[in-house]
Order: structure tokens, then C-alpha cells, then sequence
């Protein structure tokens, strides 16, 4: 999570779900890394990408894979629920009488 300033901003989300944990990312090409960060429209996605690059090579981060592991599971259940939030929250504005 150094990698990203801001984790409530839709690359970040898109970025977790597609890259959940370190052997997902190091599976990865970095061709495909960098049409990631393009198609999501980056604000840095050359300096983001040497941050990843840098996490991808990071030795400690494979010492606690099952914590890892964990802790990816975790970030995607709660994006499922923040989405799921957002689609309620949707619902009322759009059903409630003042709207």
C-alpha cells in the first residue's frame, strides 16, 4: 500500500482487484503493467510504475505470504462491500421522496 497515496481513487481499486496479491503482480508482464496504469488514465504511471516495480522485487514482502494472502482476500471483500454501499446509497437518493 506504499505504493499509492490515495487508496479511495478507481485505479487503486481496479489495481487491487486485478493484482490482489504479490504473485498476481509478479506473474505480470510489464507491458501489461504499463497499458494498466494508461488505460486508467495515471496521473504518474511512470513513477508509479518504478514503485511497483520496486514492491515486485521486494524480498520481506515474501516472508509473509500467508499474511499476504489474507490481507488481499480482506481488501476485496471490502471493495465488494464499499460497492455494494455505493449501490444502496444510489438507491435511496434516487426512491427517496425529497429527491
Amino acid at each position: 500500500m506504499q505504493v499509492f497515496s490515495k487508496l479511495n481513487q478507481p485505479v487503486i481499486v481496479a489495481f487491487l482487484q486485478a493484482y490482489p496479491t504479490l504473485e498476481h503482480l509478479e506473474a505480470t508482464h510489464l507491458e501489461e503493467l504499463v497499458a494498466f496504469f494508461k488505460h486508467h488514465r495515471h496521473p504518474r504511471p511512470r513513477g508509479t510504475m518504478q514503485k511497483v516495480l520496486t514492491l515486485r522485487q521486494d524480498s520481506p514482502l515474501r516472508a509473509h505470504f500467508v499474511a499476504s494472502r489474507a490481507r488481499s482476500r480482506l481488501m476485496l471483500a471490502l471493495v465488494d462491500a464499499i460497492r455494494d454501499y455505493e449501490r444502496e446509497i444510489q438507491r435511496f437518493y434516487t426512491t427517496h421522496s425529497d429527491s
